[in-house]
C-alpha cells in the first residue's frame, strides 16, 4: 500500500484464542466463540487496530476437512463475531502438514513451508498486505508455533494458557478475552 507510517495490528490465532481447540472444529456445525472474545476483537475494531487471525490449518492436508469446510467455519467465525459487532480485518490460514501416513491426505498439501507456524510466513504477508509494522504489533496464541511465529519477527506475544504457573511467562492469561485485551494494550503503547 505504500503507507509512510506502517501501524501496529493485533494478530489472533484462532483455535484456541477464538474458538475452543476441543473439539477441534472440522465442519461449520456447533462452532462457537470463546466467552467474551467477540467483545474483546470489538475493543480492538472501535480503536482502529487492525484484527487479523493467522492460524494453522493442516487438518485440510491432512484430508479431515476440505477448503470449503474451512470456508464453512470461516464463515461461522464471522456472523457469530458480526452478531457482537465485531469483525477480523482478514484471514490468513496454512493448510499445509509436512508429516504423511494419514488416510485421505492431500499429497500436494504434504510439504515443509514458509506459512506453517512457526514459520512467520503468514505474519510477512499480513504486514505486507496491509502495511504493518512487526514490532509494534502483538500476536495472541495459545502454542509455542504462534509464540516461535511472533518471536521470528520482533512481534510481541500474549500468550492464552491453560496453566499460568509457568515462571517464564510474564503475559500468560487463562481466559482467551482477557489475553486478547492485553495484546491491545501492547498494541496500543
Amino acid at each position: 500500500r505504500g503507507d509512510l507510517n506502517p501501524r501496529a495490528a493485533l494478530f489472533l490465532d484462532r483455535d484456541g484464542v477464538i474458538n475452543p481447540s476441543q473439539p477441534e472444529f472440522y465442519r461449520a456445525e456447533g462452532y462457537e466463540l470463546l466467552p467474551g472474545v467477540a467483545e474483546a476483537i470489538a475493543e480492538a475494531n472501535r480503536a482502529g487496530m487492525p484484527t487479523i487471525v493467522i492460524t494453522n490449518q493442516p487438518a485440510i492436508a491432512k484430508g479431515f476437512m476440505t477448503f470449503d469446510d474451512h470456508q464453512h467455519i470461516r464463515a461461522a467465525m464471522d456472523r457469530l463475531l458480526g452478531a457482537h459487532g465485531a469483525f477480523v480485518d482478514d484471514y490468513l490460514f496454512c493448510p499445509h502438514h509436512p508429516e504423511t501416513g494419514f488416510d485421505g491426505e492431500i499429497p500436494e498439501l504434504k510439504t515443509v513451508c514458509d506459512c506453517r507456524k512457526p514459520s512467520p510466513g503468514l505474519l510477512r504477508e499480513a504486514a505486507q498486505r496491509h502495511a504493518l509494522d512487526l514490532t509494534r504489533s502483538a500476536m495472541v496464541g495459545d502454542t509455542d508455533r504462534d509464540h516461535g511465529a511472533a518471536q521470528a519477527v520482533g512481534t510481541h506475544f500474549v500468550h492464552v494458557c491453560d496453566d499460568c504457573s509457568v515462571p517464564d511467562r510474564e503475559d500468560c492469561f487463562e481466559a482467551s478475552a482477557d489475553a486478547i485485551r492485553r495484546g491491545i494494550e501492547v498494541v496500543t503503547c
